[in-house]
């Protein structure tokens, strides 16, 4: 038996290109108002659509852990190589395949559904702990890993703690010294992303996911994922997540990743 220690998760990688182009097609990403970004320098714009993006990329994964009803699944970044991360669907331990109900595998396979997975969840060092051994000496991350990153985007600064962000838009007086409310970010609505700016061959999610669109308004090859539907929801204290110290004591695992 092997001791999990508080820096490991269990859960699947978050293919966060695959997120950012349906946060994109669902309107959590949107076209930014002229108006807002000629309150900046031009140099400066690009950070703003960079906060934006990945704050709207975020949301979408927000909302697809809201519908999928397992209690204390979270996104958590884990190691991919040296001090680099991506994000990770992390999941309760109770969600190992070694003692699980049939209830909570029911759910699990429901997400699965969602985020196109196949295989059962695999553990992962998160950022709470030092980097692994596996990973702290590579000077590159894995290919596969690397390309479902936000980060391998051409273009996409690293450093996104530092850039501005969209709500902190300079403060703007008129003549008078008055101070006037700033335009909006974003036009007054976003605007849905032609089938084109995918770059993703996986399913929609189902349209409840949408703030914006209604089932008539995803296009037809998006039918049969609409199809699919949560467990039902009067089950949902049965996941509730148990008390992560006791699952440590129970759970088995021969190999981490």
């Amino acid at each position: 038996m092997m001791f999990i220690g508080e820096d490991m998760v269990l859960g699947y990688s978050v293919d966060e290109i695959w997120l950012r182009n349906l946060a994109k097609k669902f309107g959590y990403i949107g076209d930014p108002n002229p108006a807002y970004l000629a309150l900046y320098q031009e140099e400066r714009h690009s950070e703003l659509m960079q906060h934006h993006e990945l704050e709207g990329t975020m949301a979408l994964g927000r909302r697809i852990i809201e519908k999928v009803k397992i209690r204390g699944l979270r996104i958590l970044p884990v190691y991919i190589f040296n001090c680099h991360s991506c994000m990770y669907w992390s999941l309760p331990f109770s969600m190992h395949p070694e003692g699980r109900s049939a209830k909570k595998t029911a759910r699990l396979e429901f997400f699965k559904t969602v985020i196109c997975e196949e295989d059962e969840p695999q553990w992962w060092a998160s950022t709470d702990g030092d980097a692994p051994r596996a990973v702290r000496h590579m000077s590159e991350p894995r290919e596969d890993r690397w390309r479902l990153t936000l980060q391998s985007l051409p273009g996409w600064d690293e450093e996104s703690g530092d850039l501005l962000r969209v709500e902190d838009v300079p403060i703007i007086r008129d003549e008078d010294g008055m101070m006037i409310e700033p335009p909006p970010f974003l036009r007054k609505r976003a605007k849905r992303a032609s089938e084109s700016d995918s770059e993703t061959v996986r399913p929609s999610l189902p349209a409840e996911l949408s703030p914006h669109l209604s089932t008539e308004q995803v296009c037809e090859s998006d039918v049969e994922t609409l199809r699919l539907s949560s467990p039902d929801a009067s089950e949902t204290g049965d996941c509730d997540m148990e008390n992560r110290e006791a699952e440590t004591d129970s759970v088995e695992h021969s190999d981490v990743h």
